[in-house]
């Protein structure tokens, strides 16, 4: 049976509460759309941005350090510090002294190792924590060569097999968030395109309707543009507090991701601001040429 002459045998009440029915439907599956993509393409920008703050928090934590020999006098030991302080690209250096690293060691295991020893066998050292862009297995190796020559270092140690692990992978990492990210953002933009073409397509009479009778292009399209630019400002606006709410939660569950993770407002607003835009220009591109589709296409082929 022809779908137009089943629905003729209804009252014009009944269609019409059909069809605007259809419209919201439509118009609400496009708002949902737009929140969730948003949403989700938010939460991937966060943390495709956030990747090296993450990164640099690793490799700022590893430490390198210089076990000194106890025939050391305190000159030497205090003229080391200082010419350590002022090279560029450290970050920090904290001397601990054997006493205090024996403290902390039995802190650890329980019990007091010194009485049970009868003296106590660790070394005066010094910690070296670095910027995070001259972590890498090249750079503290040259360190080391530089740092022996002192006859006074005993022994200079940092964890080599999780630099290695942190120099391998981190760039595997980044370019498989960086291309996800360009991945879903074009499926993200193919996804909004479809919904809003979905929609448009159920009003291809009413605008073949509306052009038959003499309306302009730009007058039939511009209430399409108004309408889904409206539904897409709100969409995005619903995702943005979405996000805030997220981050809310995560914040309260992982403290210290926040401490990694700290956004200056001006970052916060930028990427917002970024996404709202693409969002805005996406949408208003999308519903240009799904009503252009049917402004150019023969009435026969509506159906």
């Amino acid at each position: 049976m022809n779908y137009s002459i089943f629905v003729s045998q209804y009252p014009s009440t009944m269609k019409d509460s059909f069809q605007k029915k259809r419209i919201l439907f439509s118009y609400f599956s496009i708002a949902v759309s737009i929140t969730l993509i948003v949403f989700l393409t938010g939460l991937l920008s966060f943390f495709f941005i956030n990747f090296q703050k993450t990164t640099n928090y690793f490799k700022e934590q590893l430490v390198f350090t210089l076990y000194l020999d106890n025939t050391a006098n305190d000159l030497e030991v205090i003229q080391l510090q200082k010419s350590l302080a002022l090279m560029s690209g450290i970050k920090s250096v904290h001397y601990i002294s054997k006493e205090e690293a024996a403290n902390n060691y039995s802190k650890d295991i329980g019990e007091d190792f010194i009485e049970f020893l009868g003296y106590n066998p660790l070394l005066n050292a010094i910690d070296i924590y670095f910027d995070a862009h001259l972590v890498s297995p090249i750079f503290l190796e040259k360190k080391v060569k530089e740092l022996q020559n002192k006859t006074f270092i005993k022994e200079i140690t940092y964890d080599k097999p999780l630099l290695k692990l942190l120099d391998k992978n981190i760039k595997r990492i980044g370019y498989g968030i960086l291309i996800l990210s360009v991945v879903f953002v074009f499926i993200a933009i193919i996804l909004i395109n479809n919904s809003i073409g979905l929609s448009i397509y159920a009003k291809r009479f009413t605008i073949k309707t509306m052009q038959l009778v003499g309306a302009t292009k730009r007058f039939i399209r511009k209430p399409f543009l108004i309408k889904y630019t409206v539904i897409g400002i709100t969409s995005i606006l619903i995702s943005f507090g979405m996000l805030f709410l997220f981050f809310v939660k995560l914040y309260e569950k992982f403290p210290e991701f926040k401490e990694i993770t700290q956004q200056s407002n001006f970052e916060i607003i930028y990427l917002l601001a970024n996404i709202f835009i693409v969002g805005v220009i996406v949408i208003r591109i999308s519903t240009y040429f799904a009503t252009q589709k049917y402004l150019n296409i023969h009435t026969e082929k509506l159906y």
